[in-house]
């Protein structure tokens, strides 16, 4: 397949992201095949026929006197995610008995023995994957157990198991062997998921990111890394990624580092934010992706197999490109592989691509903004932001007006105006901290970098400009983009002075506002600046995603702490006396973990068989460590409106808990409709073919 697209065919300042074929006939078959979500959330124990069990139901009776096993055989995919073993026979049990656990077969062995493990751990998935137990309506039996597996939940590579109904004679079994195919490779709202199993990327998945819609995550699994490793500097040129050594400023003149970097969150997952500002003049492409851990790309293309009976697999990467012409991958084809964990697998490719489009766009008119300005660039106004002009006299002029920066306003030049004026501190990364007061203090005393005082892990820059000829004297820009901004407001001051005026100086107080508080993917990241919290955010924990991760930062801290085991009542976070086991009886403490390194996040895990039988809400949050203004909730008494803030603001969540069984509201066509669209938006980009 070939996706392409003419530099004139959308005129648009965007970057777009596009899993072809692939997504939609995923989605597709979510809509039409998958069996009812409230079947795998049910919890049993209820009164059911066997054939109304979910999935192949596999019939285990005891061998009889002549016979020491029996065996059977269920394929699990995406298409067909459940099954149900039924034992039938007195003292014929599930092995092993925990609902979590799984066989495999020993690695040193290659006796039929039985080596539990869980499914969250031989799925590599970061959620709790259980056997739920049903009660059959015959009296042939007391156990039957289903396995009904959701997206979220299919491994990331193909996965073999096996369980038992076994009965008190220790070798007289009937085995069901179980073959998982791994998920597919899929982008959903700018975020990329790879799998590397042998039918997880028949295609290339390819990406567009919009000037509206300007962050791309890409999300590598537990068993994954980010390729190139030096993916916050380097891109690959190639679909195979074998050439990776061109630098992001060679596409993108003004890339900061700071615009690609993986989620505090989740280590495994990478973030590449473009500023609106910055897309380029031109229509640029390039690749990065994912590598299995301990692989590395090649030229064979997108599936690398090896073979022999190791027990590693033969390992591939999932790849991005950022083009918009980018050819399909071809699909490999199954080789057959037995249930021992010795037996060889194939992971494949998962191959994406990003197109950057031109920064001339679709509305026809020139490029306006976006590029830098640097030395013998010119004096555009567009694309100097706030600009401050700073002349040093004697006399008493006003001080220029202070400048504030934020997402919508990023940008500042500063002219010194007049012969023999400079910039105060002269360096390109100070800036005076407020506390110092006066231009002449900075100067003599410790100045502060813009890192230090944005929290940002990547230095900051102030750039030299050519002033106008007319002034001779300096102009330094400031450029920030999202990524940059800080989680709580920073101050800080600059300006001008000139030593045969001294102690004359002209100084300039600069204000940035802090990023939002936000969320993606139930994953909150809080911010406490005067305009992070306009509204609580909303979190919908169901079954099917049945966590929450919340990261106060360094500069907060969770309200209420989770070792209480409360929860608040009201959106100021002021009432939260009332205990969780009140709306979710089962709650226990161990539901709340750490995540990552300090300052950790905190995830809240609800097993899914502990999910409430009714709806309930509730509220969390983060609460600034700053005690210098009391923080507020950014809420009006009564309606919930936004109101002025001059201070820190609390973080809030309110967390909606699914009933048992219920469906989310995001439909599947929601997902499926607005990707066909945007491709039908293509014009000439043919999706089936």
């Amino acid at each position: 397949m070939q996706a392409s697209l003419s530099s004139g065919a959308c005129k648009s300042k965007n970057v777009m992201i596009f899993c072809l074929a692939g997504i939609l006939l995923l989605s597709s078959r979510e809509v039409f095949a998958s069996p009812s979500h409230e079947e795998s959330t049910s919890q049993s124990e209820s009164v059911q026929d066997v054939k109304d069990f979910p999935g192949e139901v596999v019939t285990c009776p005891t061998p009889g006197d002549s016979e020491t096993q029996q065996t059977q055989t269920v394929a699990l995919s995406k298409k067909t995610p459940a099954t149900t073993l039924h034992c039938v026979g007195e003292e014929n049990k599930k092995v092993p008995e925990d609902p979590s656990e799984v066989c495999i077969v020993h690695e040193d062995s290659d006796k039929e023995e039985c080596k539990s493990i869980k499914l969250q751990t031989l799925f590599n998935v970061n959620s709790d994957v259980q056997w739920i137990r049903r009660t059959p309506a015959d009296d042939t039996s007391k156990e039957a157990w289903s396995l009904q597996l959701i997206d979220s939940n299919l491994p990331l590579t193909d996965t073999n198991f096996f369980v038992r109904c076994q009965s008190g004679v220790q070798n007289k079994f009937c085995q069901m062997n179980v073959s998982v195919t791994a998920r597919p490779s899929s982008v959903d709202n700018n975020v990329v998921t790879c799998g590397y199993g042998l039918d997880s990327n028949p295609h290339t998945l390819k990406t567009e990111m919009t000037k509206e819609n300007n962050t791309l995550t890409i999300a590598c699994g537990i068993i994954g890394s980010i390729n190139p490793a030096s993916y916050e500097t380097t891109y690959c040129e190639d679909e195979q990624m074998t050439s990776c050594k061109k630098s992001y400023t060679d596409i993108l003149s003004n890339y900061s580092q700071g615009w690609c970097k993986k989620d505090t969150a989740d280590n495994s997952r990478a973030i590449l934010t473009i500023p609106k500002t910055e897309f380029p003049s031109e229509e640029l492409k390039f690749f990065m992706g994912c590598a299995p851990n301990g692989f590395s790309t090649g030229d064979s293309g997108s599936s690398s197999q090896q073979s022999g009976t190791n027990s590693s697999p033969a390992k591939s990467s999932c790849k991005r490109c950022r083009r918009i012409t980018m050819s399909q991958k071809g699909g490999t084809e199954r080789q057959t592989s037995g249930y021992k964990p010795k037996a060889r697998k194939f992971l494949t490719v998962c191959v994406g691509g990003v197109l950057m489009l031109s920064g001339e766009a679709a509305h026809g008119h020139p490029l306006q903004e976006g590029r830098l300005l640097r030395s013998g660039d010119g004096h555009d106004a567009q694309n100097l932001g706030v600009v401050v002009h700073c002349p040093v006299s004697n006399s008493d002029a006003a001080a220029p007006d202070p400048v504030t920066l934020s997402s919508e306003a990023l940008t500042t030049t500063l002219y010194c105006n007049g012969a023999g004026n400079t910039k105060v501190p002269s360096g390109a990364t100070e800036v005076c901290a407020p506390q110092l007061e006066t231009l002449a203090t900075c100067t003599s005393g410790t100045k502060s970098t813009l890192q230090t005082l944005l929290g940002t892990s990547y230095s900051i820059e102030w750039k030299k400009m050519d002033p106008p000829p007319e002034d001779q004297g300096e102009a330094w820009m400031l450029k920030l983009s999202d990524p940059d901004l800080p989680f709580k407001d920073a101050k800080f001051f600059v300006g001008c002075q000139n030593s045969s005026r001294a102690p004359a100086e002209c100084k300039v107080d600069i204000t940035v506002k802090a990023r939002r508080s936000s969320v993606a993917d139930n994953a909150v990241s809080c911010a406490y600046g005067s305009d992070s919290n306009p509204n609580a955010l909303n979190v919908e924990i169901t079954q099917e995603k049945n966590t929450l991760t919340l990261t106060c930062g360094e500069d907060g801290v969770i309200k209420p702490a989770t070792d209480e085991g409360h929860y608040c009542e009201d959106e100021k976070l002021e009432k939260c006396e009332k205990s969780f086991q009140d709306i979710l009886p089962k709650f226990d403490n161990q539901w709340w973990t750490k995540k990552g390194q300090p300052p950790a996040a905190m995830k809240l895990t609800i097993p899914r068989e502990d999910f409430p039988s009714e709806e309930q809400k509730f509220y969390i949050g983060c609460s600034p460590k700053s005690t210098d203004v009391e923080p507020k909730a950014s809420v009006l008494e009564g309606d919930g409106a936004q109101a002025p803030s001059t201070g820190p603001t609390t973080c809030r969540v309110l967390v909606t808990v699914k009933a048992a069984g219920s469906v989310s509201k995001v439909s599947t066509f929601g997902q499926l409709f607005p990707l066909a669209g945007a491709a039908a938006a293509l014009g000439h980009l043919s999706i089936f073919t």
